[in-house]
């Protein structure tokens, strides 16, 4: 996280910890980051700890006490007078347990019971405390379900290279912000890709648009997947293009993203689609979880999905221009699925894998 701004990883933080398995992993190490050094301030947009807390929630998830614990400290040590019901509502327990994590002898309550009844307090059931067989089973479990996930996104990776229909599939990937490295391009059938959700990010959907506008073929379609918060910003930036066509229905399993500024929990996210032909396609695409694509990158999308959204849009042989690549998802569907790819990303690494994993 050294070269991301504590901008980017608050925005990340806000917009992923509805990701379960490694991605709260993730959401938990990007809140600990901020809290290092007074990142969370954000360049003083905070600056008070309880007001930075308030959009942070993962009281949907089980926290690891360890993690619980140092969060909580930390926390207390920037700002003594923060205050434990603050603190139980982030990290989804009850103001007792914050009380006995952050006293000064942190006795520990050995009888399993009656941890089980402090924690359960709280909102839901799936925030009660983890005895230690039971994190090490957890954590087993969730290590085999990422194994089992990357071995079968490899054995995509794998199909969509050798496959001989799709040997003459072109990829095309660029290291910068598409705004430079793609403004060459002229003539594209297709746009589908997964800008960063965040309200610092939304500037980007204009300019999306205006990409859109002049690298897509006059019957070209323009295909974004984004998140309810900011929806109706993103509907105003876009507009003045392409024709607005529909908005589709990705459907994600699990627990699903819930606003808690909102009092929503969702499990779906809108496919802007702009622009396009004649082609006739079903609006509702489902989503499984996908450990692999994650591992990827932390905003990484389902293969599946993103086959099957290729395939319903464009035609084979189609050109599918991804501007924000991350992982790579869009172009490895889009070569699975017979159609050729071109995408960028400014963040380096994620360029190199999206090359490693796509020859």
């Amino acid at each position: 996280m050294n070269h991301e701004t504590p901008d980017q990883v608050h925005g990340r933080l806000l917009e992923g910890v509805h990701v379960t398995g490694y991605a709260f992993e993730r959401a938990c190490s990007n809140l600990e980051w901020l809290l290092a050094e007074d990142r969370w301030r954000l360049n003083g947009k905070f600056e008070n700890i309880n007001d930075f807390l308030a959009g942070v929630r993962l009281d949907h998830f089980r926290v690891v006490a360890e993690q619980r614990r140092r969060i909580a400290k930390r926390i207390k040590e920037l700002q003594p007078t923060a205050g434990n019901t603050t603190i139980a509502g982030v990290l989804g327990v009850s103001d007792e347990t914050i009380r006995r994590d952050t006293s000064s002898t942190n006795v520990e309550v050995t009888n399993e019971k009656s941890n089980r009844n402090n924690d359960e307090v709280s909102a839901t059931s799936t925030n009660v405390e983890l005895s230690g067989a039971e994190a090490a089973t957890l954590a087993l479990r969730r290590a085999e379900r990422r194994e089992r996930d990357q071995e079968a996104e490899q054995r995509r990776a794998d199909a969509a290279l050798l496959v001989p229909a799709n040997a003459n599939c072109t990829v095309d990937i660029r290291h910068g912000d598409f705004r430079g490295v793609l403004a060459d391009l002229r003539d594209a059938n297709a746009i589908i890709t997964d800008p960063p959700y965040g309200q610092e990010f939304l500037p980007l959907l204009r300019e999306l648009a205006v990409f859109a506008h002049q690298a897509l073929k006059p019957d070209g379609i323009l295909a974004v997947l984004f998140g309810q918060t900011y929806l109706p910003e993103a509907y105003a930036l876009m507009s003045g293009f392409r024709p607005y066509r529909w908005t589709a229905c990705y459907l994600t399993e699990g627990n699903g993203y819930v606003s808690h500024a909102r009092k929503v929990q969702s499990n779906w996210k809108p496919v802007l689609i702009y622009g396009g032909g004649e082609r006739r396609f079903s609006d509702l695409v489902k989503s499984e979880n996908d450990a692999a694509g994650k591992e990827r990158h932390v905003w990484g999308q389902n293969f599946d999905a993103f086959k099957d959204l290729i395939e319903r849009l464009t035609d084979p042989g189609a050109t599918v221009v991804d501007p924000f690549l991350g992982g790579g998802t869009t172009l490895l569907a889009a070569k699975a699925a017979g159609r050729h790819g071109i995408g960028c990303d400014i963040d380096e690494q994620a360029v190199s894998n999206a090359r490693t994993l796509l020859g």
